[in-house]
């Protein structure tokens, strides 16, 4: 029972926690699941964007809750995490650290997060808006927006998309973006190719996003596209698909 009491000591701000531990084999992940619920109703909250982080930072996994406000992360050893999340009409959270103490285990959280209605920017991109987001994409690529080919799908053209009942996978298509082959397969998630390379990877705030997960990501929280071609920067070596939330614009990170 000791990842229990490891966990129960992890102060996690604003959230109610429930836990519990099931023995797994030694070489598996440790696994974090649960549910997330509205904090007043109790009910289910569908679509919240968590990312689990490493002591340094780096998002090591990401999850989108289903329907049943289910989701499941997986740190690839054990350590010190930290839990973010976001959702549309919910206050972003972030834990406090949640130490994570034998490999193999699996605990079971329950996170009860409180509604605050987030007012979104709008149909117009000001000056000042377009810096702030400029400065944050230059942190993250390491270049200037400038320098890079296409340039990044903003948030009155994601409005535009989510009138039309679009998803990610049909915003990229629907962009028309030069040398960019949108690949559907139901099996393995859609696939972004450049030419006839590989397909690119896409990241979710910094976090690795698998393919299956894309289709379910929920468009109206995301906030900035960032489509990357080979050789642009040095930290997406291999270009990538880059999507950033309106949470992440705010704080930089």
């Amino acid at each position: 029972m000791g990842p229990v009491t490891s966990l129960a000591q992890a102060t996690l701000a604003g959230w109610l926690v429930t836990m519990g531990w099931a023995a797994a084999s030694p070489a598996a992940a440790q696994i974090l699941q649960g549910r997330v619920l509205d904090g007043e109703t109790g009910q289910a909250v569908p679509q919240t964007v968590i990312r689990l982080l490493d002591a340094s930072g780096e998002a090591v996994d990401l999850s989108i809750s289903s329907l049943d406000g289910g989701y499941s992360l997986s740190a690839p050893s054990p350590g010190t995490y930290v839990v973010e999340g976001e959702r549309i009409g919910y206050a972003p959270y972030r834990s406090g650290e949640v130490v994570l103490g034998r490999a193999g285990a699996t605990y079971e959280v329950d996170l009860l997060v409180r509604a605050q209605p987030i007012k979104l920017p709008g149909l117009e991109v000001t000056t000042e808006r377009m810096e702030q987001i400029e400065r944050g994409l230059q942190l993250e690529l390491g270049v200037a927006v400038a320098s890079i080919r296409y340039r990044p799908i903003l948030r009155p053209t994601i409005d535009e998309h989510l009138i039309k009942g679009h998803d990610i996978t049909a915003l990229l298509r629907w962009s028309n973006l030069p040398s960019i082959v949108v690949i559907d397969d139901p099996t393995r998630g859609p696939c972004f190719q450049f030419r006839l390379y590989n397909c690119l990877p896409v990241f979710l705030n910094g976090a690795p996003v698998r393919r299956e997960l894309v289709p379910v990501l929920p468009l109206d929280a995301i906030e900035t596209v960032v489509v990357l071609q080979p050789n642009e920067t040095m930290q997406y070596g291999g270009g990538a698909i880059l999507l950033f939330t309106a949470g992440w614009v705010r704080t930089g990170r």
